[in-house]
């Protein structure tokens, strides 16, 4: 019998950066997912209910594909890390949780996520 490998994957999954109005302020969720922002948007909330007992407002920020999501993560989570936010009642994800301003965090995401897609400028002349 054959066997046939699966095609690698070009992209691993997205990071994502969700809004959530939380303990009377709005903090931003950083976070990855191998399905979409929207789907682990609406996990986030259940998991919030479960513990606030309220839905919470929540706006998906930015979301993008990447080749190796779990790295990008781990360098943005690194890059607001003096902006972490502690909440009031821990719940699953919370950890992963920044107060700082929107224009910082996407100054951040977008460096990230340039690195790991590294542009490719090539100067090439056919004759």
């Amino acid at each position: 019998m054959a066997k046939f490998k699966k095609k690698p994957r070009t992209m691993d999954g997205e990071v994502y950066m969700t809004l959530i109005d939380i303990d009377g302020k709005t903090v931003i969720k950083i976070g990855t997912t191998n399905r979409t922002a929207l789907k682990r948007a609406l996990e986030i909330a259940e998991v919030i209910y479960a513990v606030y007992k309220f839905i919470p407002k929540m706006q998906i920020l930015i979301n993008e594909r990447t080749h190796n999501n779990y790295v990008v993560e781990a360098a943005l989570l690194k890059e607001l890390g003096q902006y972490k936010y502690v909440p009031l009642f821990e719940f699953d994800g919370c950890s992963e949780l920044v107060d700082c301003d929107i224009a910082v965090a996407i100054s951040a995401y977008r460096k990230c996520i340039d690195a790991d897609y590294p542009a490719q400028v090539t100067n090439l002349i056919e004759i």
